[in-house]
C-alpha cells in the first residue's frame, strides 16, 4: 500500500495510570504501605489523521466526488489487578500483600520466543488488489455474458429437453443397486460415484448459472432506464483472520516477581474497496447491448470464460475479474474509488503461579491478574490504481470448490479407467 500524506492530526485520551503497592503487616499487627508506584495504563485513546483545505463541503454541495486520505487508531486496555498475600519467613514472618497491575509487563510479546501471528502487510496489499479488481470488475461487467450463453446454447437446449438427466440417472442407479444390495461395495459403485459427480456438476455449472442468467436478464430489463445518469457504487471485500495462542511461560513480570504467563491474540483484517460511477445516457438499444455483453470490450472476458477449466483457475487467481476490470466500459464513467483497510486485534494475557524472585515466601492466596488490549486501525486510500496483473488468491479453497474438484476428478478417473479396459 502506498504511503499517505495528511495535513491534520487530532487526538483524545482517557488513559489513566495503573499502580502497584505492598501492604506489610508485622506479627504485632503494625501495617505499613510501600507505594503506590506507577505501572502502566488503562482506558482508551484515539488519534485521527486526515486532510484539510480541500473545500470539501462546498465541492460536495456542487455535486463533486471528493476522495481524501484518512487514518484512525483506537487503543483500549483493561485489567484485573493482581492480589496476593503471603508470609515472608526471612523477615520475621512478615505478612505481605501485593496489589496492582502485574499483567502490564506480561503484555509484552518479547517474553515469548516468537511474536504473535498477524496478517502480514504483504498479504494486506494483495487483499487490497483483489478487492479493488473485484469492485472494478463489477462496475464493468455486463449483467449477462451473452457470448458464453450462445456458445453453450446447444448443451443448454439439450438440458432443457431432458431436465435433470444426471440426477435422474443417479436415482435410477441407486434404486437398482439397492435392490441388488450392491450400492457401496458391489460392481456398480464406480458408476454410482460417477453419477453422483455428474449430478452435482449439472446443478453447479448448468442449472444454477442458467437460473441466475434468467434472473439477471429480468432484473436488468426493468432497470435499464432507471439506472441511467445515476451515481452507482460497486463494492467488494476481502477478510483474513489469525488466532494465536501461547503456552504458559515462566517469565519475569517485574516488581520482583516471576509468574506463568498465558497469552492469546486475535488479529483480523478486512479490506473494503469501492468504485463510484455513472452510466452514460445512451438509448435503450445501446444500453441493452452493454448489459448483454455484446460489445467488442467483452471479447477478452468471454474468451476466458469459454476456456476449459478456466473457472478452476479462478479459484486460485483473479484472472476473470482482472480482465473485466482492465477493459474499459464505454458507457461507464468512473467518478472515484477507494480502498479501506480495517485492522482489529484483541490481546489477552493471564498471570498465574506468581513467585517472588530471590526468596520463597509461601503464597497463601490470591491471583496474578489479567489484562485485555484492543486495537482498531482504519486507513482509507483514495483513488488507488488497479493491479497491472492477476494475483493469486491466498485463501483456503471453499467446501463448494473442493466438492466441485472431487466431482471433476472422480468423473475423469472413472472414465479413464473405463477407456483403459477397452
Amino acid at each position: 500500500m502506498r504511503e499517505l500524506t495528511f495535513t491534520r492530526e487530532r487526538s483524545t485520551s482517557n488513559l489513566v495510570p495503573t499502580h502497584v503497592k505492598w501492604i506489610n503487616t508485622t506479627k504485632n499487627g503494625v501495617a505499613t504501605t510501600d507505594g503506590p508506584y506507577t505501572r502502566g495504563v488503562i482506558g482508551d485513546s484515539k488519534v485521527v489523521y486526515d486532510v484539510t483545505g480541500n473545500n470539501f463541503q462546498s465541492r460536495r454541495k456542487r455535486g463533486e466526488i471528493v476522495m481524501s486520505a484518512f487514518h484512525l487508531e483506537r487503543y483500549a486496555r483493561s485489567m484485573v489487578p493482581c492480589a496476593l498475600e503471603y508470609t515472608v519467613p526471612e523477615y520475621d514472618n512478615l505478612v505481605q500483600r501485593f496489589i496492582g497491575d502485574l499483567a502490564y509487563t506480561a503484555d509484552s510479546e518479547s517474553l515469548y520466543p516468537s511474536p504473535y501471528e498477524r496478517v502480514s502487510e504483504a498479504d494486506i496489499g494483495l487483499m487490497a488488489d483483489i478487492a479493488l479488481v473485484k469492485a472494478t470488475a463489477k462496475m464493468n461487467e455486463p449483467a449477462v455474458v451473452t457470448g458464453e450463453i450462445a456458445s453453450d446454447l446447444v448443451p443448454t437446449l439439450g438440458m432443457l429437453k431432458s431436465p435433470f438427466k444426471a440426477s435422474r440417472e443417479l436415482i435410477k442407479k441407486i434404486k437398482a443397486s439397492v435392490k441388488k444390495s450392491d450400492w457401496v461395495y458391489g460392481s456398480d459403485r464406480k458408476m454410482g460415484y460417477k453419477a453422483m459427480a455428474n449430478a452435482w456438476l449439472e446443478y453447479r455449472y448448468a442449472w444454477k448459472p442458467l437460473i441466475m442468467d434468467v434472473q439477471s436478464i429480468a432484473q436488468e430489463a426493468g432497470d435499464l432506464a432507471a439506472r441511467r445518469n445515476q451515481r452507482l457504487v460497486a463494492r467488494a471485500s476481502q477478510v483474513r483472520t489469525c488466532n494465536s495462542q501461547r503456552e504458559a511461560l515462566k517469565a519475569n513480570v517485574g516488581a520482583g516477581y516471576s509468574a506463568d504467563v498465558l497469552g492469546s491474540l486475535s488479529h483480523s483484517v478486512a479490506v473494503h474497496a469501492g468504485v463510484i460511477y455513472e452510466i452514460s445516457n445512451h438509448n435503450s438499444a445501446q444500453t441493452g447491448v452493454t448489459k448483454l455483453g455484446l460489445q467488442l470490450r467483452d471479447i477478452p472476458a468471454t474468451a476466458w470464460e469459454l476456456l476449459p477449466y478456466s473457472f478452476v483457475v479462478d479459484w486460485f487467481g483473479n484472472v476473470g475479474d482482472w480482465l473485466q476490470a482492465i477493459t474499459p466500459q464505454p458507457s461507464v464513467t468512473p467518478l472515484g474509488s477507494w480502498v479501506t483497510v480495517v485492522k482489529r486485534s484483541t490481546q489477552r494475557t493471564a498471570v498465574s503461579n506468581v513467585e517472588a524472585i530471590g526468596y520463597r515466601p509461601i503464597i497463601e492466596c490470591g491471583n496474578g491478574g489479567s489484562s485485555e488490549i484492543t486495537k482498531n486501525i482504519v486507513t482509507r486510500y483514495p483513488n488507488p490504481s488497479v493491479a497491472t496483473h492477476p494475483v493469486l488468491l491466498r485463501k483456503p479453497v471453499s467446501v463448494l470448490h473442493l466438492t466441485d474438484a472431487l466431482s471433476l476428478t472422480v468423473g475423469n478417473i472413472i472414465t479413464g479407467l473405463g477407456d483403459l479396459r477397452h
